[in-house]
């Protein structure tokens, strides 16, 4: 998997059990430092990402990050330019 992504508009995310991204869905997400993500996908799906390491981009769609189940602090959101209104 290529995690080598830089996205050109990175957001800082307050994680919220019940508020969706304010910009619409994210194409990625990083953890200035590590631990575990509980996110809710483009697909309405809720997971974890475990032992999400400091400063590397996941390359997953993200409507929103939970503060339940996340352990990360510092989390980035990535957008392409089109995706930001």
């Amino acid at each position: 998997m290529n995690r080598d992504i830089n996205p050109i508009e990175p957001v800082a995310v307050v994680p919220h059990d019940t508020n969706n991204l304010p910009d619409g869905i994210a194409r990625c997400i990083r953890a200035g430092t590590g631990g575990d993500i509980q996110i809710l996908t483009a697909n309405g799906k809720t997971v974890v990402i475990p032992d999400v390491q400091d400063g590397v981009w996941e390359p997953i769609y993200v409507r929103r990050v939970f503060i339940t189940n996340t352990t990360a602090t510092d989390i980035l959101v990535g957008y392409s330019p089109n995706d930001i209104v």
